[in-house]
């Protein structure tokens, strides 16, 4: 397939169409237009599939691949499942009097925050997001309102300074304009805060110029961060790999294909099957309580439920236990246990014989989350689960 990836053709159609928000798409298109060196990052493999480290995978009528010990994901095929967006391929950047550079790693990212409403810019009040290409030297905001993607190319000056060269004319700004800014992280790389030191476009100054929070829902190599595709939001810190993340509804699973398939899976009020063996999905009904959940499997003759027990996670009320699916079931034999699923997903989770998984349930204002760390035994599960932040409000300004 050809595409046009001219970057004056490209921004100029998206000034002209002039949304009510950028969409990623074209947020995408312009970074990648601004993209010069090959990606270091891994790529996804092709639609609906990461790297085997993963563990979820799609069935239709096809065969199903089961491994002990893992859960895999059979999502049926609804409107409500939807695939992750590829990386863009990588185009020359624009002449602008610079080339761009590569800036650190750690700001290769996308970021959220919440933007008042500003009579500068005219918007109203609502989450934005600013992203910097995984090459390293471009950067555009969305979801501030038409025109105020402010798609720049940007070449460090410093350790904490970069310089902003805009790629197109923006409204009142003109393309080259050049704005210094300096950057800093928190401790933990969670959070990012930019400063203009000089701004030649002042309203990019303000789409840019604000407090931000690393997104753990798209790409990045740092762990700690927010998940935002469900509601509430939650924030949580994870060893520093390169994650990929993949959304159904209600559920989030972080994963690092180069990390020794570490991952986070979270899912929002998990409700239980009435039979493991059955194909039919009869659900149980959803009760917003962790010992509902682990009463399902105490009282399921074909799981081995551990020891449970009760502790706080971010001042909520939780319940720990370590669930195992039988080996050789009787009644279906060598063949996974359904589990669960949240309750809004048209899919289902189940486990291999002899498989087991550490599952905490955090009980919420008339919700409940689950959350499963993998591998089995992983060295960093009670520091990750400890770090959990729920609900989290993103930076306000």
């Amino acid at each position: 397939m050809t595409a046009n990836r001219d970057f004056t053709d490209i921004t100029r159609a998206w000034l002209d169409l002039m949304p009510s928000e950028a969409p990623d798409r074209a947020v995408a298109s312009i970074l990648q237009a601004v993209d010069a060196t090959p990606q270091a990052k891994p790529r996804l493999a092709g639609p609906w599939r990461f790297s085997p480290m993963f563990r979820f995978a799609l069935v239709g009528a096809a065969a199903i691949a089961i491994v002990a010990g893992a859960l895999v994901l059979y999502p049926r095929l609804k409107t409500d499942v939807s695939s992750p967006s590829e990386s863009p391929t990588i185009s020359p950047s624009p002449t602008l009097g610079s080339s761009g550079g590569e800036i650190d790693d750690a700001l290769r990212a996308t970021w959220r925050s919440f933007a008042l409403e500003s009579p500068a810019l005219g918007n109203g009040a609502g989450p934005v997001s600013l992203e910097f290409s995984q090459a390293g030297n471009g950067v555009a905001a969305s979801n501030f309102g038409p025109g105020y993607g402010f798609a720049s190319t940007v070449t460090p000056i410093s350790a904490d300074r970069f310089e902003l060269a805009l790629a197109q004319p923006s409204l009142s700004c003109a393309a080259g304009d050049r704005g210094t800014y300096r950057w800093q992280l928190s401790a933990d790389r969670s959070e990012l805060t930019l400063t203009a030191e000089a701004e030649a476009c002042s309203t990019r100054g303000i789409v840019f110029q604000r407090r931000w929070v690393r997104s753990l829902v798209e790409a990045t190599s740092y762990g700690a961060g927010i998940v935002d595709s469900m509601e509430p939001s939650f924030r949580v810190a994870l060893p520093d790999y390169s994650f990929q993340t993949r959304t159904l509804n209600d559920f989030a699973e972080i994963a690092s294909p180069d990390g020794g398939g570490f991952s986070l899976m979270a899912f929002k009020n998990p409700v239980t099957f009435v039979d493991p063996c059955s194909a039919d999905e009869e659900r149980n009904p959803f009760t917003p309580t962790a010992a509902s959940f682990f009463e399902h499997f105490q009282t399921t003759d074909a799981f081995t439920v551990g020891e449970v027990t009760e502790l706080s996670i971010d001042g909520h009320r939780a319940l720990h236990a370590d669930v195992t699916g039988k080996e050789n079931y009787a009644r279906c034999p060598d063949h996974p246990l359904y589990q669960y699923t949240p309750e809004r997903c048209g899919c289902h989770f189940i486990v291999g014989p002899g498989g087991t998984d550490s599952m905490y349930l955090v009980e919420g204002d008339g919700y409940t989350f689950l959350f499963i760390v993998s591998p089995y035994g992983s060295a960093s599960e009670q520091s990750v689960i400890e770090s959990i932040q729920l609900p989290y409000g993103l930076p306000t300004q």
